[in-house]
């Protein structure tokens, strides 16, 4: 989960993951197969953690991950469709919010 997140935000760039020169719509590398792969991969890290320590503080911290986590991607959303526009929209018909299988 660690090398997904932290990888995708090397991949993404340090600068446009603080949301700074963002002049086109990233669609390449691990945005091709999730258009959230950071998400995905903090909650691969959320869920290890639950399972070496299984115990009720780890669920709620999976739960709270996954819906504030949702909530995030649902903001997101809006705002890229607000600037990208109808790409965004083509995007969003051919790349999974998450995972496909």
């Amino acid at each position: 989960g660690m090398a997904i997140a932290f990888g995708t935000m090397a991949w993404f760039g340090l600068r446009r993951t603080f949301g700074l020169q963002v002049t086109t719509l990233l669609q390449t590398g691990p945005y091709r197969v999730s258009r959230n792969p950071q998400i995905v991969g903090g909650a691969l890290m959320v869920l290890g953690v639950a399972l070496l320590w299984p115990h009720w503080y780890s669920v709620m911290w999976v739960v709270q991950y996954f819906w504030i986590g949702h909530l995030m991607v649902l903001t997101e959303e809006e705002h890229l469709e607000q600037v990208f526009g109808e790409d965004y929209k083509a995007y969003c018909a051919k790349v999974p919010r998450y995972l496909s299988f």
